[in-house]
């Protein structure tokens, strides 16, 4: 087994990277959009995966901080969104613009330009070039400028 395993370049404990942290946290955020009054405790989950410290700590906090932020981050996707209504998005494209504001607003150490590319990606990903083409429009808007310190979330 574990030379299959290596044969696969997984190793007995695969490391993830931010990237794929994204994913998960994004995949976390969707699930969670189906029942927006129960935020599940997503550590134990992620206890019995192979991250890094880093990445599930930025699972944590994004998870948490979208989940616990979604009135401010859905007044901003209204706000960005004129002429539209937030129910009109897709499930997929409101879970990764929530997670991308949450990022552009509260993670000065993620560049803005990496967060927008990311979060566009992921949802042409599990939705349609379209509905990463109207992400990014809602992001775009955006500026290093409006990045705040993370320091009190």
């Amino acid at each position: 087994m574990e030379d299959l395993l290596e044969l696969f370049g997984c190793g007995e404990k695969p490391k993830f990277n931010r990237r794929l942290a994204r994913d998960i946290a994004f995949k976390y955020i969707f699930a969670w959009s189906y029942d927006e009054e129960d935020i599940p405790d997503i550590a134990p989950r992620l206890d019995e995966m192979a991250f890094r410290e880093n990445d599930k700590a930025y699972i944590l906090k994004v998870f948490e901080g979208v989940t616990k932020g979604r009135n401010e981050l859905d007044g901003i996707i209204s706000e960005k969104t004129r002429g539209w209504k937030k129910e009109r998005l897709s499930k997929v494209c409101l879970a990764g613009v929530r997670l991308g504001l949450y990022e552009i607003l509260h993670m000065d150490d993620i560049p803005l330009s990496v967060t927008i590319n990311e979060i566009v990606e992921i949802i042409k990903t599990y939705d349609s070039p379209e509905a990463g083409g109207y992400a990014n429009g809602i992001m775009g808007g955006f500026s290093e400028g409006d990045k705040k310190n993370d320091s009190g979330n």
